[in-house]
């Protein structure tokens, strides 16, 4: 199982998880509830401003102390929300973070599904993680399909629903 975790410092995926782990917490004890469970970390749309995203800043810091860390980061995810900062993310983790790159399609649609993936030897689940874990992965996309494509009122609809998440989640964390 995987999930987005909205961590007050930005989104984390968690992959191979027993449980979702609780939102709104520091990253650090997001990368640890997801690790003591066996699942693995990684950051999606880094340094992205129009979504909740790790920034350099806070990857700089996990990556210079001892703690928590990410298994890996999203360096292909052809979503408005993550081209802007592509080569950005992709030059900072060469130069700092060297982290294993993913990819993925981030799809609020579905035309955006599988724009995105990540290449790895094997089949499973298990060959997945251990690609991760060993830096085995390459990080794939192809062009996000546009407002035409997809449609102007489908695209408000999902901006409208994304930007409402983290307000329901608090309203149902507060029941």
């Amino acid at each position: 199982m995987g999930a987005e975790i909205t961590s007050l410092q930005g989104h984390v995926l968690g992959l191979f998880l027993e449980t979702t782990p609780a939102s709104f917490r520091r990253v650090e004890s997001t990368l640890e509830m997801i690790h003591n469970q066996g699942g693995l970390a990684v950051a999606p749309h880094p340094l992205s401003w129009l979504t909740r995203s790790i920034s350099s800043r806070t990857l700089d810091r996990l990556a210079e102390h001892d703690g928590p860390r990410f298994d890996a980061i999203e360096l292909a995810n052809p979503s408005p929300a993550a081209l802007r900062t592509r080569e950005r993310a992709i030059r900072l983790n060469q130069e700092r973070w060297h982290l294993p790159a993913t990819g993925s399609s981030d799809a609020h649609h579905l035309e955006h599904i599988a724009t995105g993936w990540t290449e790895f030897e094997g089949r499973t689940a298990a060959d997945l993680r251990e690609a991760i874990r060993t830096g085995a992965t390459t990080a794939k996309m192809t062009a996000y399909p546009g407002m035409r494509e997809v449609g102007l009122g489908k695209l408000a609809a999902g901006l409208a629903w994304g930007y409402s998440a983290t307000p329901r989640k608090m309203l149902r964390r507060r029941a």
